[in-house]
Parts: C-alpha cells; structure tokens; sequence
C-alpha cells in the first residue's frame, strides 16, 4: 500500500489483514503486463541480473537489465504520468527470486526519507543492498547525472541507516542507483565504504570507475 498500487477497502476487527483493491486502472494495465512479460521475458538474463548483483558486477548488470529492457519494455509502460513506479515493480519482480537468502523491502523509512527496495541478509556475512530508481528529467539531466543524483539521495536521506543497525559494516553495504529512460537503464554503485561521495558528481571520473573501463568508457553506451 505505501507503493501506492493497492488500497484497503476493509480491514478484519482485530487482526491485521485487509481486503485490498488496486488503486485505479493505469496499475492494473502495468501489473497485467507485467505479468504477461513474465512468461515471455528472456528469462536468462534476468538470472544473471540477480547473479550479478550478487556479484557485485556492476557492468553485467547493466548488460543484463539493458537486454531485458529492449526486449520487453514498451513506451506504453514507461510513459508519463508515474513512470517510476513501473520501474521499480520491475526491477522486485526481478529479484523476487532472492527471497529465500534476503528479507526484500520496499518503499519502508530510513532515517530522513523512504529508500525504494533494500535487501536485508537473512545469513550472517552476506552483504546488504540499497537500491534507488530514478527516471532522467527533461532538460539539463542525462542518464549519468540522473544515475548519480540516485546515489547522492541514498547517502544524503541516510538509507543506509537500517543496514548497519543490522550490523553490517560499510564496506559489506552496496548501493546502487538506477537511472532509466524509457527502454534505456544505467545503473552504477557499488560497496558504501568505496564510492568517493564527495566528488561523485564529477561524471566522467565517477563512470568510467563505475561501470568498468573496458566495456563502457564514460558510459557512452547508453
């Protein structure tokens, strides 16, 4: 409900669960493709979606969730009013598959704002992820500047905040920002304790670190 897809319509005295309904008609076209593309999604990459960001393999996530994008993505979907949230039920319904190794939240507190999806580690030394969606403005934003504000937003609003009260040290706490635009996605980040907040906004430094020399040089793929 605080992602704003459903609503409660009556809830059972005493008990917390509730009869919910979607919240209007444009949500239920995106889930009803969202669930059509499940069966036809190329289910390969989004394997290796998950696998690469449990890798922390910042450039085969991008690979991955740019393939998934071009093939199942339509402009319907990523268009105005919202399209953020369409993004970021993608991206869960691309995790979903975690769930026996992560607690997986999204749109819950921290600190000074709402981060969109954390995982939470359900065994002792695997690491905690913060993830944040941003779609890139019209006018002086490109994917790059749209991916970094992502980033600079989790460590300003403190997303972090729920990981470490988790005992996770910074260096086994990864972040990532996603920056979208309709069929394209570039997404950088990396281990909290590593990323040079300061001068993040220095662009062309942060990406060509970011998403690895060799296979995207300032991110001009995208």
């Amino acid at each position: 409900m605080a992602a704003g897809y459903v609503k409660p319509l009556s809830r059972k005295p005493a008990s917390k669960q509730y009869t919910i309904a979607l919240t209007n008609f444009e949500v239920q076209l995106i889930l009803e493709r969202l669930i059509s593309n499940w069966f036809t999604v190329d289910c390969a990459s989004t394997s290796t979606f998950s696998a690469a960001l449990l890798a922390h393999d910042c450039a085969t996530m991008n690979d991955a969730l740019n393939t998934i994008a071009q093939n199942t993505f339509s402009f319907f979907d990523t268009a105005k009013p919202e399209p953020e949230r369409f993004y970021h039920a993608f991206v869960l319904c691309l995790i979903v598959d975690l769930k026996d190794r992560y607690d997986v939240r999204s749109n819950k507190e921290s600190a000074k704002g709402r981060y969109d999806v954390a995982l939470f580690p359900k065994q002792a030394g695997d690491p905690g992820f913060v993830l944040e969606f941003k779609t890139r403005k019209e006018g002086n934003q490109d994917l790059q500047e749209t991916c970094a504000n992502a980033l600079k937003q989790i460590d300003e609003k403190g997303y972090i905040a729920e990981l470490k009260a988790w005992n996770l040290a910074l260096n086994n706490i990864f972040v990532y920002g996603f920056a979208f635009e309709g069929k394209k996605v570039l997404i950088c980040g990396g281990a909290y304790a590593s990323i040079d907040w300061e001068n993040i906004a220095n662009k062309k430094a942060w990406f060509f670190w970011c998403v690895r020399k060799k296979k995207y040089p300032l991110a001009s793929a995208y």
